[in-house]
């Protein structure tokens, strides 16, 4: 008897309750993914902003940007670019490996001139007189000056004829060490593929709707 019942109770109220149920979680079906497109949108849209553009506009890959890469954006590029982010943790990995040379020499300098001030950018002098030797000039009292130098020294305190000609004549034989020769290779590997890079982004600018999925789209 309570079956008949239930069962003439679905008949009547069936037709309307169904229809309405399926209604109800289609529609929270279709807001929860326009809410979920609206948020991969602006995610991409930041990845753009603030990963792309500043890359793509820093002009030399050596040079700090005067926008600032959005380094939480970069790590999340593994999900959505895995291969583009294995190329640009390639070319942290290979200024590190510049950046600890460079040191080396730093301090190996530093430490027989200690009366004078030894720079990174004695990383330009290398690299610009890669192929040629080139001997930087003592000019006045304090400065020792020549493409590439003249960021990279300055003097501290006291100085002599003598020590700065010392300085001078290890500064012009830089380029042609092992460590020097060793920077410049990775030098050219990270433009190498810095220019990948450039070109992937370029062509993923285009594209228009961001692929799988992160913590900033859930």
């Amino acid at each position: 008897m309570k079956w008949e019942i239930i069962e003439k109770i679905i008949k009547v109220v069936g037709p309307i309750v169904i229809p309405f149920g399926l209604g109800f979680f289609t529609n929270r079906w279709v807001n929860s993914k326009q809410q979920k497109d609206k948020r991969r949108d602006n995610h991409f849209k930041k990845i753009k902003e603030q990963v792309f553009n500043p890359w793509l506009n820093r002009g030399d890959i050596f040079q700090r940007s005067n926008q600032q890469i959005n380094e939480i954006l970069v790590h999340d590029l593994k999900n959505h670019f895995p291969e583009l982010y294995k190329k640009m943790e390639k070319i942290s990995e290979l200024q590190n490996q510049k950046e600890q040379i460079i040191e080396q020499i730093i301090n190996s300098l530093q430490q027989k001139y200690p009366e004078y001030k030894i720079y990174k950018e004695i990383d330009w002098y290398i690299h610009y007189w890669e192929n040629e030797p080139h001997k930087p000039q003592i000019n006045g009292k304090d400065r020792i000056t020549g493409n590439g130098v003249d960021y990279a020294v300055r003097k501290e305190e006291s100085y002599t004829y003598e020590e700065q000609k010392s300085l001078c004549d290890e500064i012009t034989q830089l380029p042609s060490t092992s460590e020097a020769k060793k920077i410049n290779e990775l030098r050219h590997l990270i433009e190498k593929k810095n220019e990948e890079i450039i070109k992937e982004m370029k062509v993923l600018e285009l594209i228009e709707k961001l692929p799988n999925e992160c913590d900033f789209i859930k």
